[in-house]
């Protein structure tokens, strides 16, 4: 199965592949079978940051999409999908970018401390989400229930998921 001729490619996947595949697929399945904004957000941003910490740019990227689809087919699945979340998703794409990019930058690149450097990328999602929800709103294109939701709500996940990462890694070491 999954071979061609002697080799069996399935198994051929390298560990950095296996743990990319791995982060794809708990990033799409975990807004589709958890309900608390609270767990998933954490979750969600708890691997968005680890992955920051381990990939480049181009698999960050890719990594980047993939919870709002999960949250998107979790919200058919299971009849919570409201088309605001359809207006909001070039936001979130850029936020979750915004979220892995400052954090690479400010950890990896420039060796910052990690709770300040993961605190202040958090700080420039939840600014980003927060200001699209509130002139979405101000436009009366999204109900008000979105503030919160992309406000507040996105810094308390953030730095939850700050938080579990840092504390894996004050772990590990």
């Amino acid at each position: 199965m999954f071979s061609y001729g002697e080799k069996n490619y399935f198994l051929s996947l390298t560990k950095s592949q296996t743990h990319l595949a791995l982060y794809a697929l708990f990033l799409v399945a975990i807004p589709i079978f958890l309900t608390s904004q609270l767990f998933v957000g954490i979750a969600v941003n708890a691997l968005l940051i680890s992955a920051a910490l381990k990939y480049g740019i181009k698999k960050n990227f890719l990594l980047a999409f993939l919870p709002s689809f999960g949250a998107v087919a979790g919200g058919l699945l299971f009849a919570s999908f409201t088309p605001y979340l359809l207006v909001m998703l070039p936001f979130i794409w850029a936020a979750n970018l915004t979220l892995m990019t400052l954090t690479r930058k400010l950890v990896i690149s420039l060796k910052k401390n990690y709770f300040a450097g993961t605190l202040l990328a958090a700080a420039a999602k939840t600014s980003l989400l927060f200001l699209s929800a509130f002139v979405l709103y101000s436009i009366a294109f999204v109900p008000v229930a979105f503030l919160t939701a992309f406000g507040i709500m996105q810094f308390i996940t953030a730095a939850g998921g700050t938080i579990i990462v840092g504390a894996l890694r004050l772990h590990k070491h």
